[in-house]
């Protein structure tokens, strides 16, 4: 994992996100809110890991965006993935909501808004959403 850019907007890099960054690979943009308020663990984090999956099967490097304990995470390890999935009282994160996460160093998952700000601060090149009964394929170019 790197460590934070900025003591202004604390953010992290999963490895597999700062990796796929430093050889240019293309990196698909998730949201969060799905795991944490759309359905109950399992469920929830089997159906991440599957739509990590298949974007991996594609040849692209899934980034999962939320926000844990005020760090701004672009892509998640697997450990923090699982524990996002069972944590309960987290905090659902739109644009409003984002800056006031990181400031009080809560823990929020992201909604498709606050994942395409976080994903256009570091450029990358598709934010896809999850949906609650299928992965859509698809996405538009940020």
């Amino acid at each position: 994992m790197t460590k934070p850019f900025s003591p202004l907007l604390p953010m992290e890099y999963s490895s597999e996100v700062a990796a796929a960054k430093a050889r240019g690979a293309p990196i698909v943009a998730l949201e969060s809110t799905i795991i944490t308020h759309g359905m109950p663990f399992p469920g929830n984090l089997n159906m991440a890991r599957s739509v990590e999956a298949i974007i991996r099967e594609e040849g692209a490097v899934p980034a999962t965006i939320a926000v844990i304990d005020g760090v701004l995470h672009i892509g998640l390890e697997d450990a923090q993935l699982e524990t996002l999935a069972q944590t309960e009282g987290a905090m659902k994160l739109s644009r409003a909501d984002l800056a006031f996460a990181i400031a009080e160093r809560r823990t929020g998952a992201t909604t498709v808004a606050a994942t395409m700000i976080a994903a256009a601060r570091r450029h990358p090149r598709v934010c896809h959403r999850r949906h609650r009964r299928r992965a859509s394929q698809g996405g538009g170019e940020l």
